[in-house]
Parts: C-alpha cells; structure tokens; sequence
C-alpha cells in the first residue's frame, strides 16, 4: 500500500511541475507567488509574455520624460551602504531576478506605470525568504493614453497610446536581469498610490516598492554581456553630472558584475 501511494505523489509531480513566470489571473495572484525550484523558470511563457508586450508596444510613439527629484538622499555609492540597510529594515532587499512579464496599469494622472513580474534569482541582502519566488513590482514608464498622460486636455485632441520611458530608470525588457533596491508595499496604509496597485491586482504578499532606481537599478538585457547602471541607457550616456559620483556608480556597478554576473 505504502509503495502505491509513493508511485502516486512521484507521478503527481511529474504531472504538475512547479513553474515560475506564468501569466496569473487576478484571482491567483497570490498562488503565482509561491516559490519553485531553481530550475523552474518558464522560458516558454518568458517568450510568450515578451511577444505579447511587442505587439502591443508596436508602432506607439515614445516619450521620454524624467520623472525623478534631483537629490542622492539614502543613495547607495558603495556596496557596504548597497548591503547595509537591511539590518535597519526588516522588508528591505537588494535582488538579482528575471523580469517575466511587464503589464500596463493604470496609474495617477500624468504617471505612466508597469505591473513587472520578477522572479528573484538570487537575495543579494536582506529578506532571504524572496530567494526563489515571484514577486510584483510598480516600475515607471509602459503604456498609458493621451487623456491620462497629458495634464491639459487640449494639448492633444486624439486620443492614442503612448509609450512612456523614464530616461534615468527606463523599463527593462522581458527576460532581462535586473539587480534592483525594493521594500515592501505596506497595503495597510490607505493612501491613492496602494489604490492603484489594488485596481491592478497586485498580491498583497508578494508586492514590493523600488527604491532610488534612478541611481541604485542595473539591467542587463537579454543580448547585453553585463549589467549596466539603468540611467546609462538612455541614448547610452551616463546622467549623472558630478564627475566623482559618476566614478563611484561605475565602480558599484564593476564589482556587481564581477560578483553576480555569472
């Protein structure tokens, strides 16, 4: 009898794999989130999810805006403050993960957001239990239309979708790498932004917010050989005015890639 039920979970398994990266239905969103195996990327839905977003950011015309504050307030130029916050904060995290989906959301006026679906590769610091899940982060830029976008409703008459990059933390694509800053969305506090995210159906587990992305965000595309600071993307200069800084961010950005690029 024992030997039957033993045949019967090993070829339950072998019927119901456990996958990572898979379009969720709102009402699973939580489901989506469990953990799985290291080897259980699903690089089908990866290519699914990605050809699906191309089609549907085919032929929009592109906006570039810069959406950040000027100031390096809680800015990491080292690894030391890169990895040290986590003893502070007990929902911080710095992540390595593969971007699996990117959803358009609706946003406040004049914000243009993306639902991204991450699965964590690796916990680089901080909350250890993300190490192998998928997690939902709001990352600025995607798809909005011309009525949300624009303030004043005669700047443009015809309506139309746009593509929104934001130049210092443009959105990366699906199935890149990403080692990003992130803290947990707190659902308990009631504000307009945790409103949005509710509307977009973001698991109240498994949502976490990004932090100073505009400095402390590196992307490494599918055909790129390394990470790269996300603000060095656009038109491929580095935006960072002061010269000392620029030359900390590089270095920050050497040793990830000599430590987490394998």
């Amino acid at each position: 009898m024992m030997k039957k039920v033993l045949l019967f979970l090993a070829l339950a398994m072998l019927i119901f794999p456990l996958s990572a990266c898979n379009n969720s239905k709102p009402s699973n969103a939580d489901k989506a989130d469990t953990s799985v195996k290291e080897t259980g990327l699903n690089k089908k839905t990866i290519s699914q999810n990605r050809v699906a977003w191309q089609k549907k950011t085919s032929g929009l015309k592109s906006v570039y805006k810069d959406g950040y504050s000027g100031d390096y307030i809680g800015v990491a130029f080292n690894m030391k403050e890169l990895l040290n916050q986590a003893s502070n904060d007990k929902n911080y995290a710095v992540v390595e993960g593969t971007i699996c989906n990117l959803e358009s959301m609706k946003g406040p006026k004049g914000v243009s957001l993306t639902k991204t679906t991450i699965y964590v590769d690796k916990v680089i610091s901080g909350k250890k239990s993300l190490n192998r899940k998928v997690i939902q982060v709001p990352l600025k830029g995607g798809i909005i239309s011309t009525d949300d976008y624009y303030l004043d409703a005669t700047t443009n008459k015809t309506k139309q979708n746009l593509l929104v990059q934001e130049k210092l933390a443009p959105l990366p694509k699906i199935g890149a790498q990403v080692i990003i800053r992130l803290t947990k969305v707190d659902f308990s506090e009631k504000n307009s932004f945790n409103n949005y995210l509710e509307k977009a159906h973001f698991s109240t587990q498994k949502s976490y917010q990004p932090m100073l992305e505009r400095f402390n965000y590196w992307i490494k595309n599918p055909s790129a050989k390394e990470f790269v600071l996300a603000n060095s993307l656009y038109e491929n200069q580095q935006e960072i005015s002061e010269e000392y800084r620029a030359a900390q961010f590089q270095k920050l950005t050497d040793q990830l890639n000599e430590k987490f690029n394998k």
